[in-house]
């Protein structure tokens, strides 16, 4: 449900089964049981999530057979993650192994999905009348992908690019309604983009016409 809603994969873990979880590849060539009950032949540079030296899941892709959660489970260890994409798709195509979770992360998630995502999936359990209790804080390696970015232009630029007499005041509204922020400094027009917006996607002032445009 949270896949499809924010487009952030999670992994829940039996947290009976783990001690000190941390990221790293295989290291040497071996095999690796999947969910799916399948064993995989895996190369050193395989990214795997590891419970201190077992690997438990093979990342970005699908977890590990024996640290699943089951009827028996009573703690989870919920994992969201961002990862390089070229390093999930190509361990995904040589295995033959492209989950919905590998697809989405081949696209370059923002990492501000990552926080919102767990939040989300407590709100759900909630809502579905469960008391979970939390038991831990929210841990993380790296950046959480909340930096603000700003993109300049001139003013008109997105009328003139488009071929449209759009007023200025249309284009910031459009742009506000879907989440952009837009401040005036002169002649030129600075927007704020949406934390949740990945770099690849909006990076230019040409992609804010095309936002613009598209709405």
């Amino acid at each position: 449900s949270v896949r499809l809603e924010i487009g952030q994969p999670m992994h829940a873990f039996d947290a009976g089964h783990l001690q000190a979880v941390r990221v790293a590849v295989l290291g040497k060539e071996g095999s690796f049981t999947t969910l799916d009950g399948s064993e995989r032949k895996m190369l050193a540079s395989d990214l795997m999530i590891w419970n201190e030296k077992e690997p438990v899941a093979l990342a970005g892709v699908m977890g590990g057979l024996h640290s699943e959660v089951t009827p028996a489970t009573s703690r989870l260890l919920l994992e969201s993650a961002n990862f390089q994409p070229m390093t999930i798709r190509r361990t995904a195509v040589r295995l033959g192994l492209r989950t919905d979770a590998s697809q989405r992360f081949e696209k370059d998630l923002p990492p501000s999905f990552m926080p919102l995502s767990i939040a989300r999936f407590l709100h759900l359990v909630r809502q579905a009348g469960q008391e979970p209790t939390v038991r831990s804080r929210l841990t993380h390696a790296g950046t959480l992908g909340q930096e603000k970015r700003y993109i300049s232009m001139p003013l008109g630029f997105v009328q003139n690019y488009m071929g449209e007499q759009l007023p200025q005041e249309r284009v910031e509204s459009i742009l506000g309604a879907i989440g952009f922020g837009c401040a005036r400094k002169g002649q030129e027009m600075t927007v704020e983009v949406p934390v949740h917006r990945s770099s690849r996607d909006i990076s230019v002032p040409q992609d804010i016409v095309e936002e613009v445009a598209r709405f």
